[in-house]
């Protein structure tokens, strides 16, 4: 479990993302929970990734190899050419864990 500690042994990513670029995505995420699969729809190309909360902070600092992750992971959509973001937290409380140091993604 070198990625993640409470993650499984084998993670479902995009080939085309390297295992150093997973490690560095990792490192930008809290507890190295980057985004994996953790489901997918047998007859369609609906997915579900989850991961935890990206470490931007107040600087809010970015992380190309967390930002190539999340493109690839919405390219492995055929029909589709956006990635939908949800965070299921109140806001405020995004708002105060990134004066933590961590936070929440911003579109670009």
């Amino acid at each position: 479990y070198g990625l993640c500690a409470t993650y499984p042994r084998l993670l479902a990513v995009p080939r085309a993302v390297t295992d150093e670029a997973l490690s560095r995505a990792a490192a930008f995420r809290s507890g190295r929970r980057l985004p994996v699969l953790c489901w997918k729809d047998a007859f369609g190309v609906a997915s579900i990734c989850r991961c935890s909360q990206p470490l931007v902070g107040v600087a809010n600092k970015r992380s190309a190899d967390d930002e190539a992750l999340l493109r690839a992971i919405g390219e492995t959509n055929p029909i589709g050419d956006t990635l939908h973001i949800l965070d299921c937290r109140p806001k405020l409380n995004a708002e105060v864990n990134q004066v933590k140091g961590k936070g929440y993604e911003h579109a670009s």
